[in-house]
């Protein structure tokens, strides 16, 4: 997170879970990167990206909408209950 907003104060880590999918949220308080660094996401971001789709996730990386930096995955897999 510090890599892609500038001097955060907290950092939010929320996980909910329902049959077959899982969520997690982390977001940061910190000023948003400027536009044209953040479309050049590192490879730590296209990493995410690429083990959630592994998994046939959602990935999502993005400024938050009043500040800092969000990171959302959405994981499914097959319930075994």
């Amino acid at each position: 997170m510090l890599r892609y907003a500038d001097t955060p104060t907290r950092v939010t880590v929320r996980l909910t879970s329902s049959p077959g999918t899982a969520q997690i949220t982390i977001s940061d308080n910190g000023r948003p990167a400027a536009v044209a660094s953040v479309q050049g996401f590192g490879r730590g971001l296209i990493g995410m990206q690429e083990r959630v789709a592994i998994y046939g996730g959602i990935f999502e990386a993005a400024p938050g909408l009043h500040d800092g930096w969000r990171v959302h995955a959405t994981l499914r897999f097959e319930d075994e209950s």
